[in-house]
Parts: structure tokens; sequence; C-alpha cells
């Protein structure tokens, strides 16, 4: 139980990430499923990282990752 000074506060510019090896499309189907709200649907960047994100009802953004490996050529 949070101390009543604290009860209503709200984060603000917070990230928490998560990263994960493999599996991040049915990690965001569990999450939607679970009622999450996903403020940025799964995505793959240039160079090749995949990310989605989430935010809970604070503000705070939560983000999965999974890391992109580097290309040998």
């Amino acid at each position: 139980m949070l101390p009543p000074e604290q009860r209503d506060q709200r984060v603000s510019g917070l990230i928490l990430a998560f990263t994960v090896a493999s599996g991040l499309q049915e990690q965001e189907k569990r999450l939607r499923e679970a009622g999450v709200r996903v403020t940025m649907p799964l995505r793959r960047e240039p160079w090749g990282e995949r990310l989605l994100q989430g935010t809970d009802p604070n503000g705070m953004i939560v983000q999965f990752v999974e890391w992109a490996a580097p290309e040998h050529g």
C-alpha cells in the first residue's frame, strides 16, 4: 500500500524495457488478450530490431525488444 502522499503520482518520461530472445509476436498477442493498451504495435526498425510498447494506467511505457543479430557479410 502506498503512503497517501504517493497515491496520486503519475509517471512521466519513463520507459521500462524488457528484452526477449524470441516470440515477440506471441507476446503482443498475449498482452492484447490480457487487455493491455498497446500504444506502439510490433514493428521492425531499419537496423533489424523488433519492438512493441504498451502504456500502463499511470503513464509508464513498457517496451518489449528483440535485439537484432548483427549481419555478417
